[in-house]
């Protein structure tokens, strides 16, 4: 009989101590205890099974700060404005 091994607060407590992930993913083969579930919840952590993704999801390009419907390149042409 193959012994389960449980993910207790304490565990996450120390494994946690200096981050705030988005998600904590359970590692295959073992399992959170209602403690640790709790703790995540408290926390705002999501909880994913499964272990950790090989790659993170890409990240979206970064819109620039300001007026994001405006060409700021030199010699761009201007913006018509219609008038009524």
């Amino acid at each position: 009989m193959e012994r389960v091994k449980a993910i207790t607060e304490d565990f996450l407590r120390v494994e946690l101590r200096n981050t705030q992930p988005e998600v904590y993913y359970i590692p295959e083969g073992k399992i959170l205890t209602p403690a640790a579930r709790e703790y995540l919840q408290q926390r705002k952590i999501k909880v994913a099974a499964g272990g950790q993704p090989a790659e993170p999801a890409p990240r979206p390009p970064r819109r620039p700060a300001g007026r994001p419907d405006r060409d700021v390149r030199p010699g761009a042409p201007k913006a018509q404005v219609c008038g009524l």
